[in-house]
C-alpha cells in the first residue's frame, strides 16, 4: 500500500512541473523591443495550480510550477498581472490578482518572477477540536537579475502562445 501511494504522489507531483528543455542562456532583445523573461521558481506551494498572467489586460501567459518563457515587447509601459483559474473553497490571498507596472526599453533584458511560500502555524486545541494554521505567501514583481538567473537554472522553457500587437 505504501508503494501505491508513493508511486501516486510522484506521479502527481511530477506532472505538475515544467516539462520543456531547461534553461541554458539568456537571449538577446530582439532589435527594438526588449526581452522578458517570465519564470515561476520550483515551490511546493500552489505546485498544482497553473499562474495566469495577462499583459494589458490580456491573457498571455501561463506558467507550470518550475517554468519560465520568453516574450519580446516594443517599448512601452506595461501592466502584468497574476492570478489563478477560481476552484471553489480558496482562500481569499488566492482569489486576490496581483500587478504591477513596468516601463520597459528596447534593447533591455528584463526579469519578472512569481513566487510562494507557505508556513504551518503552531497548532492549538479549542474544546474537542484540534486547529493547525496555514498561511500562504505569493509574490510577484520585477526581480533582480542575478537572483532570477539563479534560479532560471531549474527551469524549464515552456512555449506560449503569446498576444504581442
Amino acid at each position: 500500500m505504501r508503494v501505491i501511494f508513493i508511486l501516486l504522489w510522484s506521479l502527481l507531483t511530477c506532472s505538475c512541473a515544467a516539462t520543456g528543455p531547461k534553461f541554458t542562456s539568456l537571449s538577446a532583445p530582439e532589435d527594438g523591443k526588449a526581452l522578458v523573461y517570465v519564470l515561476r521558481p520550483a515551490a511546493f506551494t500552489a505546485s498544482a495550480r497553473e499562474v495566469n498572467i495577462s499583459i494589458d489586460d490580456k491573457p498571455t501567459i501561463k506558467l507550470k510550477n518550475e517554468g519560465y518563457t520568453t516574450i519580446s515587447l516594443p517599448p512601452n509601459t506595461y501592466e502584468f498581472k497574476q492570478s489563478f483559474n477560481y476552484i471553489i473553497g480558496d482562500p481569499k490571498v488566492l482569489r486576490e490578482p496581483r500587478s504591477f507596472n513596468i516601463k520597459l526599453e528596447a534593447g533591455n533584458t528584463y526579469f519578472i518572477g512569481f513566487h510562494s511560500d507557505s508556513a504551518v502555524g503552531v497548532p492549538w486545541v479549542a474544546g474537542s477540536l484540534a486547529f493547525i494554521p496555514l498561511t500562504f505567501k505569493f509574490g510577484f514583481g520585477v526581480m533582480d537579475a542575478d537572483v532570477a538567473l539563479q534560479q532560471l537554472e531549474s527551469c524549464h522553457f515552456q512555449e506560449q502562445k503569446l498576444y504581442v500587437e
